[in-house]
């Protein structure tokens, strides 16, 4: 298996173009599995790949709890099929937000000590939880996320990294996380496209997506470098629930100027 060879590259096409081909062809992304390393090994993995699987990172009744919650939320919000043109704009997707983000179901496995431990290990210092936390809710055939890299989207700490999992299983025609392993590759990408939420980044057609089936109590960490997108959720009336959990080293700033010297907040809406 190829571990972080394939460099994403800035190309000509437009992001309309590439989201077209990429998202109505599904099945002709060139899809490998993650390679599976004991916990022990995640740190190091993590910083050489800039990305890691983590299996039975959770318990399933940890996660279960605050699935419940969610769908809780989703049915008293009264919705059942989308969230509309934009999700970043829909004051139920933000009422979703406020509801999840500051939960004991969510801080529970946000703070889990697991967690800490495997930042702690990649930063080598104690670690700031919710740099940007989100509750991601994604029903079948919606237009998946285009490639990009959270540094575009968070700005500050080049040292940011995300954890991800999902609240149910969630195999590959769910729609999980899908990376480009490349460890190496700290450059920012140029980021096109308008409306909230919605820029991404291109990258070759041949390039090699990382992706597997994912089970209620997996997780994946990526740095805020790392290219990534979710795929489509192909199944058939449900929903894709998951979380995003932010994390930085704690003695580091908190700001949104990217390297680059714009700023994720003016320019990402």
């Amino acid at each position: 298996m190829r571990l972080g060879r394939d460099r994403p590259r800035i190309t000509s096409q437009s992001p309309e173009t590439s989201l077209t081909q990429k998202a109505g062809l599904q099945t002709n992304l060139r899809i490998e599995a993650f390679e599976e390393v004991p916990l022990n090994q995640a740190p190091d993995f993590a910083i050489e790949h800039g990305a890691v699987l983590l299996r039975e990172f959770f318990a399933p009744n940890e996660v279960d709890a605050l699935r419940q919650l969610v769908e809780r939320t989703l049915t008293e919000l009264d919705v059942n099929s989308t969230w509309g043109a934009n999700p970043f704009e829909s004051q139920a997707w933000l009422h979703l937000q406020r509801s999840i983000l500051p939960s004991a179901e969510l801080s529970a496995l946000r703070n889990h000590r697991r967690v800490t431990n495997l930042f702690e290990s990649i930063f080598g210092q104690s670690v700031m939880v919710e740099r940007g936390d989100v509750c991601r809710v994604v029903w079948p055939n919606e237009p998946p996320t285009r490639p990009h890299q959270d540094h575009w989207y968070v700005g500050g700490s080049t040292q940011v990294w995300t954890l991800w999992f999902a609240l149910s299983d969630c195999p590959l025609q769910a729609g999980p996380l899908a990376v480009i392993l490349d460890g190496q590759n700290k450059q920012l990408h140029e980021h096109l496209g308008e409306g909230v939420g919605s820029q991404g980044c291109m990258v070759a057609n041949d390039v090699t997506w990382t992706a597997s089936d994912m089970r209620q109590g997996d997780a994946i960490a990526f740095h805020c470098m790392t290219v990534h997108r979710a795929l489509l959720n192909r199944t058939q009336g449900a929903p894709r629930l998951s979380v995003d959990c932010r994390y930085q080293p704690e003695d580091e700033p908190v700001h949104t100027r990217r390297i680059d010297g714009s700023n994720a907040r003016e320019s990402s809406s």
